[in-house]
């Protein structure tokens, strides 16, 4: 059992580690790159030719960050989550910050990306 404990603790802390910093929407633009938890409130969850926006802070075109769910993952995840009810909500979305058309942006692949508080 003694052994067991230092394993746990290490899976424990990557975990923590993989998930990253919990910021703020209108910080995303500061983290590109890295691995983060972006959490505040959706604003806004639109859909364009298949692929899904999920706007936190204001809507689109004011939105300071957004998930973004590709057309190809949009059927299977939308089936899992139900993305229109996280409009209004406070949300979390977990993954790598990335810049498009100069806003930061998660891609949503997988369903444990999007959490509502």
């Amino acid at each position: 059992m003694k052994r067991l404990l230092p394993l746990v603790a290490l899976l424990v802390v990557q975990a923590v580690a993989f998930a990253g910093e919990t910021i703020t929407p209108e910080q995303a633009k500061d983290y590109v790159g890295q691995t983060v938890t972006v959490t505040g409130k959706v604003a806004e969850v639109t859909e364009h030719n298949g692929n899904i926006f999920i706007n936190f802070g204001a809507k689109y075109p004011r939105q300071p960050f957004y998930g973004f769910v590709a057309s190809r993952d949009a059927n299977y995840l939308d089936g899992k989550l139900t993305f229109q009810a996280l409009q209004g909500q406070t949300a979390s979305i977990t993954g790598e910050v990335k810049l498009y058309k100069g806003k930061p942006e998660i891609v949503i692949t997988k369903e444990d990306q999007v959490k509502a508080d």
